[in-house]
């Protein structure tokens, strides 16, 4: 069920999980392209402050929407947020520097799925890497979450 922003999944032992959701998700995995442009362009006179800023609250977002047992489920979400900003003409490259140097303790991560989550961010980024330096294409990483 998605509501408010989250799919919410109700656990067969009881438990609930919310995982943030992107109204954007569908139209990348699908066309690779975004249905609702969100964030400034490359391009755009926007500062680099700014930018990273956008980046960043946008970070803190998807953590805070997410409860601890949903970290595991958030490189979807990751990567569609990569490939929106991609969409918008950010370098894959810049990005990757971008992501690499995020401290993890500004996000806000909650301490019970921390270990989750620095894994699901040590996995997307070594994703990031290898697509930042030409070695795999850059569909390869949205095939598998393409319904």
């Amino acid at each position: 069920m998605i509501a408010l922003g989250c799919q919410v999944t109700i656990q067969p032992e009881g438990g609930v999980t919310v995982v943030s959701y992107n109204k954007n998700t569908e139209s990348i995995l699908l066309n690779r392209t975004m249905k609702y442009p969100r964030y400034p362009s490359w391009s755009s006179s926007t500062s680099m402050v700014v930018k990273l800023s956008t980046i960043k609250g946008h970070l803190s977002s998807l953590v805070k929407n997410t409860s601890p047992n949903g970290y595991r489920l958030l490189k979807r979400e990751l990567w569609v947020f990569l490939w929106e900003l991609h969409c918008r003409e950010y370098p894959w490259k810049w990005l990757y520097r971008v992501f690499r140097h995020m401290r993890l303790k500004d996000l806000s991560i909650k301490e019970r799925g921390a270990n989750d989550f620095k894994r699901v961010w040590g996995h997307m980024l070594w994703e990031l890497k290898l697509v930042a330096q030409n070695k795999v294409k850059e569909d390869n990483w949205l095939e598998q979450f393409t319904p």
